[in-house]
Parts: C-alpha cells; sequence; structure tokens
C-alpha cells in the first residue's frame, strides 16, 4: 500500500495528465481484454479447486491449457485496438509490442487461484509485495532518469513477470498439486462450458469498469483521459481491500454452504457489513479532504480531478458489494444470473458516458461509474432478481448495528493472532 500510495502518485506527477492519459487508455484496453482472456477462471477456478471434484494437477493444467488459448487471442487483438484508439502506427512498435507481451503472459495470475483455494493467501501477499517493492525501485529509477511511456509499460510486464514467477516457486516448493498433471479435450470443453455465463459477465464487468477512460480518450483526449484517471486512481486504491478480503472467504463459505445454509447467510451478513462499513468510512474521509489531497499529492495541474474523487470515491461501496455478490453467485451454482446484471451495468455506463462526457465532461465519467455500480450490483439483487435474498442481505449490512458486529468479530481475530 506505503509503495503504490507514493511510487504510483509520484509516477502520475512525473508523466503529466497527457502522458498519464495515454498510459491509462492502454492499461484499460489491456484490462479489457484480459478479463475477456480468462475465460471467468478467476471466479470459477478457486471454487472448484475447493470444491475438489476432481484432482488439483488435472484441473490446474486444463485451466491452464483454456487461459493459454484466451491470452494468445488478447495479445494479437491488442494491436489493431490500440491502433484504432490511439492512432498508433509502426513507429510505436515498442508501445505495442509491451502491450501485447503484457497480455501473452497474464497466464501467471491464474496460479493465485492455487494458494486462494487452499486458503494459503500469505503465499500470494509475500509474491505480491515483492513484485510491488522492485518495480517501484524501478520506477523511481525511471522518474530519476526522465524516462517516459515506454519504460513504464515496460516496468508493467516486469511486475506480472516475477509476481507469477514467485507463485510458481511457491507452488513447487510448498505447495504442490496433487494427482497427475493430464487432461482431455473433454475436461477443457466441460471448463469452458461451466465458465461461459461468468466469463460474459465478467467481460461485461470490466467494460463497465474501464470503458470511462477508453471513452473519455475518444472523447475529450489524452489530458482529459489523465485528469479523471489520476483521482479514480486515488478512489480504486483502496478496491483491493474488497477483493482481499472477498477472496480470502469464498472458501469458508463455499464449504458453509454446503454444510449449514442458515449459518451461510449469517456469515454473508457479516462479511457484507465489514465491507460496507470500511467503504462508507473510506468515502466519507476521502471526499471531505478531496481538493486539498488532489493538489497535495498530483500538483496544481491537477486540481480539477477533485470533483471526480469526490463523486467516484463513493463507488467502493457498491463496488464492494457487487463483487461478494458475483462471488456468492457461482459458488451457489447461479452463474447464469451474472449475465444480465453485469450487461445492464455496463450498458448503463456506456449509455451515459456518451450522453454525459460531451456536455459535462470528466464528472460525468465518474457519476455514469458510479451509477452503473449501483445498477450492476445491490440495485440489480434489490429489485430485479429478488429470489436469493442476497440484496435484503447487502441492504441490512448498511445498518450501523451490524458494523458493530462486524468490528467486534474483526477485533476479537486480531486479539486471537496478535502476539502475545
Amino acid at each position: 500500500m506505503i509503495a503504490t500510495f507514493v511510487v504510483g502518485f509520484w509516477v502520475i506527477r512525473h508523466l503529466g495528465p497527457a502522458s498519464f492519459g495515454e498510459l491509462c487508455i492502454i492499461r484499460a484496453v489491456q484490462g479489457i481484454l484480459n478479463v475477456l482472456a480468462t475465460m471467468g477462471l478467476t471466479q470459477l477456478l478457486p471454487i472448484k479447486l475447493a470444491s475438489r471434484q476432481s484432482t488439483a494437477a488435472e484441473t490446474i493444467l486444463t485451466a491452464a491449457l483454456v487461459r493459454f488459448g484466451g491470452a494468445i487471442f488478447s495479445a494479437f487483438a491488442s494491436v489493431p485496438i490500440l491502433c484504432w484508439i490511439q492512432g498508433y502506427t509502426v513507429d510505436d512498435w515498442q508501445i505495442l509490442g509491451l502491450a501485447s507481451l503484457l497480455l501473452l503472459i497474464s497466464p501467471a495470475e491464474l496460479l493465485e487461484a492455487w494458494f486462494v483455494s487452499q486458503t494459503k493467501t500469505r503465499f500470494t501477499v509475500l509474491s505480491r509485495m515483492v513484485s510491488v517493492v522492485l518495480t517501484s525501485t524501478l520506477q523511481v529509477l525511471a522518474i530519476t532518469c526522465g524516462f517516459g511511456l515506454v519504460a513504464f509499460l515496460a516496468i508493467d510486464f516486469l511486475a506480472l513477470l516475477i509476481y507469477g514467477g514467485m507463485l510458481a516457486i511457491f507452488m513447487l516448493s510448498f505447495l504442490r498439486p496433487q494427482g497427475s498433471p493430464v487432461t482431455d479435450i473433454n475436461a477443457v470443453t466441460r471448463l469452458v462450458r461451466e465458465s461461459l455465463p461468468i466469463w460474459l459477465s465478467a467481460g461485461a464487468a470490466i467494460i463497465s469498469v474501464r470503458v470511462d477512460q477508453a471513452m473519455l480518450g475518444m472523447m475529450l483526449g489524452k489530458e482529459s483521459t489523465g485528469l479523471y484517471a489520476a483521482a479514480a486512481r486515488l478512489s480504486e486504491f483502496w478496491f483491493f481491500v474488497p477483493v482481499a478480503i472477498i477472496s480470502s472467504t469464498v472458501p469458508s463459505l463455499t464449504r458453509k454452504y454446503k454444510d449449514d445454509r442458515i449459518a451461510y447467510r449469517r456469515d454473508v451478513l457479516k462479511v457484507s457489513s465489514t465491507l460496507t462499513s470500511f467503504s462508507v468510512c473510506v468515502a466519507i474521509g476521502t471526499a471531505l479532504v478531496a481538493t486539498p489531497l488532489v493538489t497535495m499529492l498530483f500538483g496544481q495541474e491537477y486540481h480539477s480531478s477533485a470533483g471526480v474523487l469526490t463523486i467516484h470515491v463513493w463507488s467502493l461501496p457498491f463496488f464492494s458489494l457487487g463483487y461478494l455478490s458475483h462471488n456468492l453467485r457461482i459458488l451457489q451454482g447461479q452463474q447464469m444470473s451474472l449475465l444480465p446484471r453485469t450487461i445492464a451495468g455496463a450498458a448503463s455506463n456506456v449509455v451515459l458516458n456518451y450522453l454525459l462526457i460531451p456536455r459535462f465532461g470528466i464528472n460525468a465519467a465518474a457519476f455514469s461509474t458510479l451509477l452503473s455500480y449501483i445498477i450492476g450490483g445491490i440495485g440489480w439483487d434489490l429489485l430485479i432478481d429478488r429470489s436469493h435474498g442476497l440484496g435484503t442481505i447487502q441492504a441490512r449490512s448498511f445498518l450501523p448495528k451490524h458494523w458493530l458486529a462486524a468490528l467486534r468479530i474483526v477485533l476479537t481475530r486480531f486479539n486471537s493472532v496478535a502476539p502475545r
């Protein structure tokens, strides 16, 4: 967190709104293509491994074959897409090549699912920390030497390479999957069929998250994208907390769902309340200090980003609940219910951006993103698909009495693991 907070915002100041906006457009395209290339395995694989329907080695190999196919397709697709959005030519081969290479090695992230399924996330945390420390050091050197966009794209590539390499070393040394690494075409077909609805909904979700920056780049230019992305990055900095909490609790919730449905719903409310209380507190605190915070971190040229931050930070509680609901529907075997809600969120974001950005500028993009999270998350569960009661649980998580209960649980568990 410290490395990302300090070095990441130093990078924003160093590149300036135009170059940083260009970098963010490239990352937005990479993010959309990478999620499409995962074929829904990011959410499905930890649950498949935790359920132990087949040997771990067989499941991982089958998923790897599917994932590498998606990576090859996304790497080749990134070149014409970036040329269309950014106007790149053959003279920009370094940028296009690095963007494609990162997508090509992205299957390395698949190894994270194995550690998550075994509740051994300390290995993923350590790998991520090593990657962040090394790449943050390289970013500082790049800033000191005055390097530009290409250097930071190369550092993005090295960050993923280091993270995947560390996971591979830990898996082979400490947590080797059981079983023989064999698979067949039937296993691949079956995995693709199971992941298809998750894949489509994840694609719609990432479009909802990243389309704002791509549309800003096309409609208002790279500088406006940089101003928006700087504030969005400050807001999305906190997104890793709900992702970490949810990823760590999904395996235990999966087992609880099979054994005791009442206890399962009670635990879902505890997790929802923890996420909501944390997110609302962060949103209130950030909104109150948005203007001086943006000026202090990014410089006076980013002053107009404060309005974006004030709006965008309220996406945090709705992102948290939506991501939780997404994972719960997967473990409950309701993958098909994911698609319409994520399509509704993505479509609303695209339409609102198209209508509002020309008139209201970058603040409209923040508002569109916030509304898309509400529509595709708690709004859908509460008003449209009420059959499973997740919307009611999410609404109850906004009650302060549940926040206090969640706080007591967190403090109790912290005291139980604290050194004495």
